[in-house]
């Protein structure tokens, strides 16, 4: 659908246009070599790619890079408008924020543009707001509530995208949100919105540290997970404070260090309220006293959850339930993790039951995300289980789907799969050429996935 486009009443005369989708896109009056070159970093193209996507060749692009004031002829000026406009509203959005961190000093003043009557106005005039955002944030003298109101609309939209994009496109945009509220931090010493800009920045501090973990990169990770606890705590906001002390329990005993990992988790259940923080805190305390090798205190964990849990049906918690997606710990999470758990502890048959109830609840609630990481790492899990029981097709059978992934995507699942390669390794299985070979595959899965990253 085309965009509808509607002129902004701002100082500048800047113009906006509604998309189809609903989304506010920041309409260039004139498109200079600035402009264009953050609309190639908003797509993520190389000079090369967005070259050839304009249709010009690449020494016309690096020309206007390097120099930023240039307007290029009028046919590129529709070329450039004509791939803003289809471009995803990720990357629309991207956009507005390299613009607004930039400064959007316009060559000239755009002309009004008037919208035609159509079916859209009822759209139009639901998205008003928005269109407006990213403008306040660029000129007003304070920061005011639909900046941040937008902050944290892209940074809930991301966390619910979170397994359906690339890690390090999630990464880079959550860096993108973080450095923003940094800077209007320092435009406002109103409480409320001191209060509102450290929680997006914990938040996406927050996620920052969970694609760290997921890409393997823990000590990054534990640094991005106590800067957000710290963000959390200076805003009074005791879910987010609960959830990132639990990943930092979570960093901690896949890093070896179950100690600390329940030091972590102790504190954090100091901090949480009751319910949905509470149940996901307990769970991940049974995987760290599984890891230390307490499978009595594991498992009074996972009871003790199941308390939590009905706590969680009477009372919403702010990021269980008005966030949702990474920051949601729902009983698909809640079965795989104590898939984890029993596997810690080598108890195959308990594996099992875990990690199909967790397939079940993942089928059941997200059937369209049947290849998305967590179910994956559920299957790694299930085939750990069944060498645990001493099947090795079982295993097999569970990791084929697994082995195809790309190496882009392996990362996240690369410490699950570690657990499957040194089971392979026990004495029971150095006679079967069949295990070695399956060994073998799993190694070199590994091997790809690492260099993907490096």
């Amino acid at each position: 659908m085309a965009a509808t486009v509607v002129t902004d009443p701002s100082p500048e005369g800047s113009t906006v246009a509604v998309s189809g989708n609903g989304t506010a896109v920041d309409v260039v009056g004139t498109w200079d070599g600035r402009r264009a070159k953050l609309l190639r970093l908003a797509l993520r193209f190389s000079t090369e790619a967005f070259a050839v996507k304009l249709g010009v060749g690449a020494r016309t692009v690096s020309k206007w890079e390097s120099q930023p004031d240039i307007v290029p002829r009028s046919e590129l000026q529709r070329a450039l408008d004509t791939t803003l406009e289809r471009a995803t509203t990720h990357e629309q959005v991207r956009f507005g924020l390299f613009l607004a961190a930039e400064g959007n000093t316009s060559p000239e003043q755009t002309r009004p543009l008037h919208p035609k009557p159509s079916d859209a106005t009822n759209e139009l005039f639901a998205t008003a707001t928005r269109s407006t955002m990213l403008d306040a944030g660029r000129i007003g003298s304070r920061v005011g509530d639909d900046v941040i109101a937008y902050l944290f609309e892209y940074v809930h939209s991301l966390s619910r995208d979170y397994t359906e994009r690339p890690l390090v496109e999630e990464f880079t945009d959550f860096q993108l949100i973080r450095d923003q509220a940094l800077g209007l931090l320092d435009r406002t010493r109103r409480p409320s919105e001191l209060a509102d800009l450290q929680v997006v920045i914990g938040q996406s501090t927050a996620m920052m540290a969970s694609i760290g973990f997921d890409l393997g990169r823990w000590d990054d990770a534990a640094m991005l997970a106590r800067s957000a606890t710290m963000y959390a705590e200076n805003a009074g906001h005791a879910s987010l404070e609960a959830w990132t002390l639990g990943l930092q329990g979570t960093l901690a005993f896949w890093a070896g260090k179950p100690e600390a990992s329940v030091d972590h988790i102790e504190r954090g259940l100091t901090r949480a309220p009751s319910g949905a923080s509470r149940f996901r805190l307990r769970y991940i305390a049974a995987r760290a006293h599984a890891v230390a090798g307490n499978s009595h205190a594991a498992a009074q964990m996972l009871q003790a959850a199941q308390r939590d849990r009905e706590d969680a049906e009477r009372a919403d918690d702010p990021l269980q339930d008005g966030v949702g997606g990474e920051f949601a710990f729902d009983d698909g999470r809640a079965a795989a993790c104590a898939t984890s758990v029993w596997l810690a502890v080598n108890d195959g048959e308990r594996v099992e039951r875990a990690a199909e109830q967790a397939l079940r609840l993942y089928a059941r609630d997200a059937p369209d995300r049947s290849t998305a990481s967590p179910v994956f790492g559920t299957r790694i899990d299930l085939a750990a289980g069944r060498l645990l029981m001493g099947d090795l097709a079982g295993a097999e059978a569970h990791l084929a789907p697994v082995l195809a992934t790309p190496p882009s995507a392996r990362m996240s699942l690369s410490g699950r799969m570690g657990t499957v390669r040194r089971l392979l390794s026990r004495p029971q299985w150095q006679r079967s050429a069949h295990a070695g070979e399956l060994s073998s595959t799993v190694s070199d899965w590994l091997s790809a996935g690492h260099a993907e990253v490096s």
